[in-house]
Order: C-alpha cells, then sequence, then structure tokens
C-alpha cells in the first residue's frame, strides 16, 4: 500500500498502526527516510520479505518517504511489488503519488490522507505561489519569517517537506502538459529542490531550525533573479 498526503509523522504513525507490536521485531523491517534511497536498500527490503514470517502471520516491511527511492531502485523493486510473497505487506509513504513512478503506484493500493486528489492541483498551486512569495522577499523579511514561525524542528522539517513535495508535482506535471502555471526553468527547480534537501540534512544532524531556514533563504533568495 502507498500512503500518501498529511505530514510525514501523520503517514508514519498511518503505516505503523498495520503493525501494533513492539519494535525493533524479526517480522518487521523499517526502512527510514534517507536523501536517497538506493538499491542496496531496496535488496534488503526484497531479501527481508522473501524470508518466511518468524513469530506474526505476516510480515511487513515499510520503506518510509519514498519518493526518496532513485529511478534505479523504483524500478528494482517493480517484481517485488507486483507479486509480494505470500504474508508479506509492504508499506510505502510520501507525500504525494506524483512522487514516484506511475509503474510504482499502479502497483499500489493508495490510501489517502487529508486531502482528496481533486483538491490536490488547486493547493498545490497556491502552495507554490506563497512559497515563490516568500523566498522573493528581502532578506530582513524572510528572517523575520524564519524567527516567527521555525523556532522548532519539526514545523521547519515540515514546511521543507510540504513544498518539496509541491515543486516535485507541479514540475512533473508541467512536463507532462497538465499545468501550465509553472514558472520555473529547469535549473531554477533543480537549485531549489537541492537547497531544500540540504537544509533538510542539516535538521536532521540537529542543527538550530531558524538558523537553517535563515540559510536556506539566503541560499534561494538569488535562484529566481
Amino acid at each position: 500500500m502507498l500512503i500518501v498526503g498529511g505530514t510525514q509523522k501523520e503517514r508514519q504513525e498511518k503505516a505503523k498502526s498495520y503493525f501494533p507490536k513492539p519494535t525493533p521485531h524479526p517480522d518487521f523491517m523499517y526502512l527510514t527516510p534517507e536523501i536517497s534511497i538506493g538499491i542496496d536498500q531496496v535488496r534488503k527490503i526484497k531479501h527481508f520479505v522473501g524470508l518466511r514470517p518468524y513469530s506474526e502471520i505476516y510480515k511487513v516491511a515499510y520503506i518510509e518517504e519514498a519518493q526518496n527511492l532513485t529511478i534505479e531502485a523504483q524500478n528494482a523493486f517493480l517484481k517485488t511489488l507486483e507479486e509480494p510473497p505470500e504474508r508479506t505487506i509492504i508499506i510505502l509513504t510520501a507525500p504525494s503519488i506524483d512522487s514516484l513512478l506511475p509503474t510504482i503506484i499502479s502497483r499500489c493500493q493508495i490510501i489517502y490522507l487529508k486531502r482528496i486528489i481533486l483538491e490536490e492541483k488547486n493547493d498545490d498551486e497556491k502552495g507554490f505561489n506563497e512559497f515563490i512569495l516568500l523566498i522573493s522577499k528581502s532578506i530582513g523579511d524572510t528572517f523575520a519569517y524564519a524567527a516567527s514561525f521555525f523556532r522548532e524542528r519539526n514545523s521547519a522539517k515540515n514546511w521543507l517537506e510540504e513544498n518539496e513535495g509541491i515543486l516535485f508535482n507541479l514540475f512533473h506535471k508541467s512536463k507532462r502538459g497538465e499545468n501550465n502555471n509553472f514558472s520555473l526553468t529547469n535549473l531554477q527547480y533543480l537549485l531549489l529542490q537541492q537547497a531544500i534537501r540540504e537544509a533538510k540534512k542539516r535538521i536532521a544532524q540537529n542543527v538550530n531550525p531558524r538558523f537553517v531556514l535563515e540559510n536556506f533563504f539566503i541560499e534561494t533568495g538569488g535562484i529566481l533573479s
């Protein structure tokens, strides 16, 4: 199954509700979110689900923030998703269905959190416009915004993740001809996504979230000029 929408924490809570046992557990494998999830990690999942359950009725493999799977890793995972071993549940989470290959999506039962798909386009465009407007402001204004809203690590992390998903969704919709309002060039899009990933990495390293976002606004301030 593929759980999309909501915040990362909400997706995590929904995913773990399918295995209400103390972890770590021999019948539960959790692939933690990383900036990039490669083929080696997917091979570990494939090996795990190929084993018989140890003490439970079924085994659960959980890939959190599956949008970080590389294209090669996603392709390597297709056969397992299409024909999973018996007594196996495979759970993926992601901000949106558009953050994964269509071939992955077609093999999953999709569970939506909060937003329904008909609302997604308008919400993404509104979020995109707000994001672009913010990073286009002066350093004084963006620093004031960071001081007001990003004192806590989770708020900064959720804000970065939300905008990462919005950018990804609208960029790929524009490439498919489904959205003509995406105003960024390919280079601007890549630079913004790189800046978001670096900011998320710094937050994961316990850097002060306000400091991380101030640096993020400095780095992104020149991208749109």
